[in-house]
């Protein structure tokens, strides 16, 4: 016999949530994804909301409020939402898919909307740690981390920055180094981004780096997910700036070193910035990771303490503290190897006596849900910034 465990039929202030729901998922972030039909008023949604109830958003088609009845609803390992769609046109019913993900969404609207939402999150954030010259970012769906996001990209100073170097681990194709892309431009509903093909060249120069297959490169989100903050903050520099994206595979120890050292030299540079693309920890057994320390609290609380003593390594600057203690606790950190260049980079700097002085600090720090049961997930993210002077 099964067991009711909970159920969520109103949001958070009180109004129904759903008109006739028919199907029900759930995705890796541990939130509840409805397809609610809506039948002759033609009022049909996919309704998310957390594991705990609290109502996320409601997609219903774009413009909002348009004919929009889903027929059925699915997750993949992404977390993107894919749903059958019913159209009625010229009395023939049309079935096509289509993707509801935070930021597949934000994007179907007219850039001005996804201009508007970026400037709301960065007014929110404090220039605390401002100008930075690396941060760390998240990458997941921007309804789950655009305001933590916005707290590292509002530590950015445009005035001096001419070329943008992306460092994002690689979620689709196994890579033992990085590999570069092949186009001339990313495009954004912003406005276009330019890649930097001098640099490209000089790159796969030192023989370190391989070429970014097409389909890898517009199937990567760990670097797609960056791309309108930077058209954001970088909007007054339209046209004047470049970016390198970078695909870092999993690497061994020296080669994080080698990479580190390669990319030294442009992190000493004023004219460039870096943008390490990670999210923290992927908790939950769909992650094959339930790391619980009770003497913390809830599971939320525990994953929150684990998050941090990385963290603190990272703010340390110590690439050898930060891999112990990804060899001791095993963090799903997927973002470590982009991370671990960072801080190799660092090193190198410090290495050379150049005289530099360097700092790190965490902005802010949030997760997808908050875990209370070993059935639950969750994904956390952080926003950091670093400072030379």
């Amino acid at each position: 016999m099964g067991k009711e465990t909970q159920i969520i039929h109103r949001d958070n202030t009180g109004e129904e949530l759903y008109n006739h729901p028919r199907y029900i998922t759930e995705n890796n972030n541990g939130d509840i994804v409805v397809c609610d039909y809506g039948f002759d008023d033609n009022c049909g949604a996919v309704v998310v909301t957390e594991g705990e109830g609290i109502h996320r958003f409601s997609y219903t088609g774009h413009p909002s409020g348009s004919e929009f009845q889903p027929r059925g609803i699915c997750t993949d390992v992404l977390s993107h939402i894919l749903s059958s769609l019913n159209i009625i046109f010229s009395s023939l019913d049309i079935c096509v898919n289509f993707e509801v993900e935070a930021f597949k969404i934000l994007f179907s609207f007219p850039g001005r909307e996804l201009s508007s939402q970026l400037d709301e999150w960065l007014s929110k954030a404090q220039p605390s740690y401002s100008p930075a010259r690396a941060i760390i970012a998240p990458h997941a769906g921007y309804v789950y981390c655009g305001a933590c996001g916005g707290h590292a990209y509002r530590q950015i100073d445009p005035s001096n920055i001419k070329r943008i170097f992306i460092l994002g681990p690689s979620h689709h194709v196994r890579l033992s180094g990085c590999a570069l892309t092949e186009t001339s431009h990313y495009q954004t509903p912003l406005y276009d981004l330019t890649i930097d093909q001098k640099i490209n060249e000089e790159l796969f120069a030192t023989k370190a780096f391989e070429k970014m297959k097409m389909s890898t490169d517009e199937d990567e989100h760990s670097i797609e997910m960056h791309l309108p903050y930077i058209a954001k903050v970088m909007e007054r520099r339209r046209g004047q700036f470049t970016i390198i994206p970078v695909l870092v595979g999993s690497l061994s120890a020296d080669k994080e070193k080698l990479y580190g050292s390669i990319f030294s030299q442009y992190l000493a540079d004023p004219e460039n910035f870096f943008v390490i693309s990670s999210d923290f920890c992927h908790w939950g057994q769909r992650f094959r990771y339930t790391f619980y320390d009770k003497s913390c609290g809830d599971i939320w609380q525990s994953i929150e303490a684990l998050d941090k003593m990385g963290m603190d390594a990272i703010e340390q600057m110590d690439p050898a503290k930060f891999s112990h203690y990804l060899k001791e606790y095993e963090n799903t950190i997927c973002g470590r190897y982009p991370i671990g260049v960072l801080l190799s980079a660092i090193d190198a700097l410090r290495r050379n006596g150049n005289g530099r002085r360097m700092s790190f600090k965490f902005m802010n720090y949030a997760q997808s849900s908050r875990c209370k049961k070993m059935s639950d997930s969750s994904v956390s993210y952080a926003s950091g910034a670093l400072l030379m002077q």
